[in-house]
C-alpha cells in the first residue's frame, strides 16, 4: 500500500491496483501487525513478500508479480533490525 494524499493506493498479489478512499495510518490500525508492517510515511507492505533489502529499497514477489518499493536508508536500518 502506498499513501497518495487523503487515500492509498493497493497494490495485489496479482498484479492490480486498486485506489481506497482512507488514508493509510487509518488502515495500517485494521492490519495484524504481524503481517503488515510500515516502512516510511507512506508504504505498507506484507512482510511474507519481501525478498530483498537493498540500501534503497526492497523487493517484494509474489505469485504474479514482482515490486520495488523505494525506501529511506532510516526505514533499511529499522527494516533489518526488525527481520533478522
Amino acid at each position: 500500500m502506498e499513501a497518495d494524499r487523503n487515500y492509498a493506493c493497493m497494490f495485489f498479489t496479482n498484479g492490480t491496483k486498486e485506489d481506497v478512499f482512507e488514508r493509510l495510518g487509518d488502515i495500517e490500525m485494521k492490519l495484524p501487525v504481524e503481517t503488515f508492517l510500515r516502512t516510511g510515511k507512506s508504504v505498507i507492505v506484507n512482510r511474507q513478500y519481501i525478498r530483498k533489502i537493498t540500501d534503497r529499497n526492497l523487493k517484494l514477489v509474489t505469485p504474479a508479480v514482482n515490486y520495488t518499493v523505494d525506501i529511506s536508508k532510516e526505514a533499511i536500518r529499522q527494516l533489518r533490525e526488525i527481520i533478522v
